[in-house]
Parts: C-alpha cells; sequence; structure tokens
C-alpha cells in the first residue's frame, strides 16, 4: 500500500474516531432531548441525515477494521433511527 493510502486511511480513521466518541457520549443525552422534538423534520434536516448515513456508509465498505466497522455499524443504526422517528420519509414525499 503506498504511503499516501495509508496516510489517508489514518486520517479518515482519526475522524471517524472522534465522531464515534462523540456519539458515544452524547447518546443519553440525545434520548432525552428526543422527546422534546417534533415529529416531522424540515427537508434541511432530513438532508443533513441523508448526507451523514451516505458518509457512514461509504466509510463502512472502505474500512478494514472489524472495531471500526463495528463502530460505523452501530453509527449508521442509530442515524436510520433518526431517519424514522423524525418522519423524513413523509416529510421528502411531501415535497414532490
Amino acid at each position: 500500500m503506498q504511503l499516501t493510502n495509508m496516510a489517508l486511511i489514518a486520517v479518515s480513521t482519526l475522524l471517524l474516531w472522534s465522531e464515534a466518541q462523540d456519539w458515544r457520549l452524547n447518546n443519553d443525552d440525545a434520548v432525552q432531548l428526543e422527546d422534546h422534538l417534533t415529529q416531522h423534520a424540515s427537508a434541511w434536516q432530513c438532508g443533513v441525515l441523508r448526507n451523514r448515513m451516505a458518509f457512514m456508509e461509504e466509510r463502512l465498505g472502505a474500512s478494514p477494521l472489524l472495531q471500526e466497522r463495528q463502530t460505523i455499524d452501530e453509527m449508521n443504526h442509530h442515524l436510520q433511527g433518526q431517519w424514522r422517528r423524525k418522519g423524513c420519509d413523509q416529510t421528502l414525499e411531501s415535497l414532490e
């Protein structure tokens, strides 16, 4: 593997690791705040969620480490739950 590829993987891993730690630390808070959210998110919020899920799917396919893949899978599962709870399918259908 080339040095540049190794460097890109290392930087991506560091960025993803910090995101995973933030998510794990804030997970309990997010569940408490979730009760106060509206049932339907805005199109912008759904777009942000869709972009985050696409990024996680991309990282999942590129990740060579099992623990990193598990962490990405946990985060992706959390984002999909937010997508369902916020009613993004209905929000985006109403725009069509």
